[in-house]
């Protein structure tokens, strides 16, 4: 299974915003996202955003994996244990990460 559409490839990269948030960076400091506080956010909330935004790469790599393990169990071709969890328990990681 493959990655469905088109993006800017992975990792993205969390940096301070000229803006006073937090900006999110592919390779060649392409700019994907500016999170910026407005209606009451606190910097801890946007910062958390600005991670989860910065994870989508991985958190789809993880997803499109998953659903490739779901359909080999499903088809008796694999057997489903911890190890072939860990690419999605890796990408929920990076969310809590400072």
């Amino acid at each position: 299974m493959s990655c469905p559409g088109s993006h800017t490839p992975g990792p993205w990269l969390v940096w301070n915003s000229p803006y006073g948030g937090a900006r999110i960076h592919a390779r060649h400091e392409v700019t994907i996202a500016d999170v910026i506080s407005r209606g009451g956010a606190d910097k801890e909330e946007f910062e958390a955003n600005a991670r989860l935004i910065a994870s989508a790469p991985d958190l789809l790599g993880a997803l499109v994996e998953l659903m490739s393990i779901v359909e080999g169990v499903r088809n008796g071709e694999m057997e489903l244990d911890s190890f072939t969890l860990q690419p999605a328990r890796d990408a929920l990681r990076q969310l809590s990460r400072d």
